[in-house]
């Protein structure tokens, strides 16, 4: 599922501007909420989304942690966690300081 420029998010809280980064388990994007504020939207890509399911749930699991993780972290060199939500019921997403 890849968001193109205007794709709306938790109830048109944010919208995406474009893609900004593509790894080996997640894609991020460029996002501005309904304050005009920039934020970083990161979620899973399509490759990991269409895994067979016991792959799938490992990753929804790894996504979740990690956003579990970063949240509970407070340094000057580590993104702060902005929001955490899931897209549609089910597809995880990371808010996160854009810096």
């Amino acid at each position: 599922m890849v968001w193109q420029a205007g794709q709306s998010l938790f109830g048109n809280r944010y919208t995406i501007q474009r893609q900004i980064g593509d790894g080996g388990f997640a894609i991020t994007y460029l996002a501005k909420d309904s304050k005009g504020l920039v934020w970083v939207v990161k979620t899973l890509k399509d490759e990991v989304i269409t895994r067979k399911t016991d792959d799938l749930d490992k990753c929804l699991n790894d996504f979740r942690e990690e956003a579990l993780n970063l949240s509970l972290c407070r340094h000057p060199h580590i993104v702060k966690i902005e929001n955490v939500f899931k897209h549609e019921g089910w597809l995880p997403c990371i808010v996160m300081e854009y810096i």
